[in-house]
């Protein structure tokens, strides 16, 4: 199970994108009306930044507001949609297939998202699709694919979304962070090419959904491997613990101490079994459960 935290006002993705720019920057209309109806969007010099609790700016994430997609970068200032590609992490793919592979457009019907949130498995459907792997054509609203198979967050994540679907339809090829960047994107096209015409013969994408939801369980980043879990730390294996911060001087508190609940004030159980601590929150700890006039 992976634990986080959704900002206050709006969903943003979980899957960092990067992209790559083109000439033009301004905002559309539609896009500037979507951000001025967050509460946390600040202009400065005639640039839209999604603000955090903490006072700096959030980039390199996606959030859908009424339908419109916006997207925040590097710098976290807003930049149209309409004239950005999305790219895989770090990579620079302004060629052929990333512009085939750009979104249909920002609107919500064209995403699969999850609370709002862009997640490894959302799927979208592209400007155009390489029907049979052989010719580019207009997708319709029915013809989605994956993210996965055009945008990664990191070379790494690339390199094993290669190795896994090379062993998938035989490809004796084998990858690595190593390898140049060209090299991989060029097996990323080869893999593209052998994905869409697996959908042209099975007349289904079914197959290719079981595959993604596989592939992203396997992965460090979206699983429990790269995170403290035991069943014997609280409900579900673990928790979130609120900590203080000099920049949220209002919340802080000196009684933030982990697993401390009603039967478990002083670090020691009120009684005897495994159990007794308690459990408040599914995901998290109180900030206060020792605080002694919570304890009253």
């Amino acid at each position: 199970m992976v634990r986080q935290q959704k900002a206050p006002a709006a969903a943003a993705t979980d899957t960092t994108l990067t992209v790559a720019e083109k000439p033009k920057s301004g905002v559309t209309e539609k896009e500037e009306t979507a951000a001025l109806s967050l509460d946390n969007i600040k202009q400065v010099d005639g640039k839209y930044y999604y603000v955090k609790e903490d006072g700096s700016y959030k980039t390199n994430f996606a959030v859908s507001v009424n339908g419109q997609l916006l997207y925040f970068g590097k710098d976290g200032a807003l930049t149209s949609t309409s004239t950005h590609s999305f790219t895989p992490g770090t990579t620079n793919l302004v060629d052929a297939f990333s512009s085939h592979n750009r979104a249909y457009d920002s609107k919500k019907e064209s995403f699969e998202l999850v609370d709002g949130y862009l997640t490894p498995n959302s799927w979208y459907r592209p400007v155009t699709i390489l029907e049979n792997g052989e010719k580019w054509r207009v997708s319709t609203e029915k013809d989605f694919r994956p993210l996965l198979m055009a945008w990664w967050p990191d070379v790494d994540t690339q390199v094993a979304y290669l190795n896994t679907f090379s062993k998938h339809f035989n490809l004796n090829a084998t990858y690595s962070t190593s390898q140049s960047q060209s090299e991989l994107n060029a097996a990323a096209k080869t893999i593209q090419i052998k994905i869409e015409q697996e959908i042209s013969a099975k007349k289904s994408t079914e197959w290719l959904r079981q595959a993604i939801e596989s592939f992203v369980k396997e992965q460090d980043q979206w699983n429990t491997t790269t995170e403290n879990y035991t069943l014997a730390d609280h409900l579900q294996g673990g928790a979130l613990l609120y900590v203080n911060n000099d920049k949220t001087p209002w919340a802080n508190s000196d009684y933030r101490l982990l697993n401390r609940t009603p039967s478990n004030q002083d670090g020691s159980l009120n009684g005897t079994g495994r159990y007794l601590g308690g459990y408040e929150f599914l995901l998290a700890n109180d900030v206060d459960n020792s605080n002694p006039s919570c304890a009253s």
